[in-house]
């Protein structure tokens, strides 16, 4: 039996979801399996209001730059199965970069792999391969006519995936269930984040749209795992029970 091989593989897909439900939707399992390691997961700001539309009239030199990258010969559409991408270099300051951020991103992996959290561990195994795709595109975008991956370039990347992979932890520590209780017991978790960190049993209590009986057993368990604790506040009329994240 003849085994195909796929040659210089690369694929693109771009998608939209509003970010809490996207992150429900996931399991600790994909989480961990390397999938979503392999996106760059970009949350927009509070939607702007409508306006009047206007036409777009792009600068002459951004078509002539797509036109320069359409002329060129690469043999893309896969070139009957065997595409010959274009090599783009980098600087020496660049290479000692990219080393440095590799060591880097291997340390945060260690540590993770220390506490058995397999998703932080996913994330930053692939963090580096991140870097080095989006140091590229901004040397190419830099001088399309004679690209270079420049340290610029990867101090630019790096700084970016940093900042989205510390987000994706969070977004999926938070929103993302091992099963239904713990999902009852992050939703708690937030009702004190949004609250600043402290908040009344009672308040919790309603924000968290579970029964009494429900809500003592998420508030013994996160007092038992050391997500939280309580204190006894005194108010002018009486003393309240208070809950704060630690």
């Amino acid at each position: 039996m003849e085994v195909a091989h796929i040659v210089n593989p690369n694929l693109v897909l771009f998608g939209t979801a509003v970010p809490k439900y996207f992150y429900e939707s996931l399991s600790r399992r994909v989480l961990e399996n390397g999938l979503v390691a392999r996106c760059i997961i970009v949350e927009a700001g509070k939607r702007g209001e409508a306006g009047t539309a206007m036409p777009i009239a792009p600068a002459d030199s951004l078509f002539r730059a797509a036109k320069y990258l359409v002329d060129l010969d690469l043999q893309g559409n896969l070139a009957h199965e065997y595409p010959k991408p274009l090599i783009i270099t980098e600087t020496p300051d660049a290479t000692k970069a990219l080393r440095e951020i590799q060591e880097e991103c291997d340390r945060r992996y260690k540590f993770f792999e220390s506490r058995g959290e397999g998703g932080a561990m996913a994330l930053w195994a692939r963090a580096h391969e991140k870097i080095c795709k989006l140091a590229m595109l901004h040397g190419i975008s830099s001088n399309v006519y004679d690209p270079v991956i420049t340290e610029k370039s990867v101090k630019w990347a790096w700084k970016f995936i940093d900042h989205l992979t510390r987000r994706m932890l969070y977004m999926a520590d938070t929103y993302v269930y091992e099963n239904v209780f713990d999902e009852k017991c992050q939703r708690v978790i937030r009702g004190l984040r949004d609250a600043g960190g402290t908040i009344q049993h009672s308040k919790l209590l309603k924000r968290s749209k579970e029964s009494l009986e429900v809500f003592k057993k998420i508030i013994e368990t996160l007092k038992a795992n050391g997500t939280i604790d309580s204190f006894t506040e005194q108010t002018k009329t009486r003393s309240a029970v208070c809950y704060r994240l630690l």
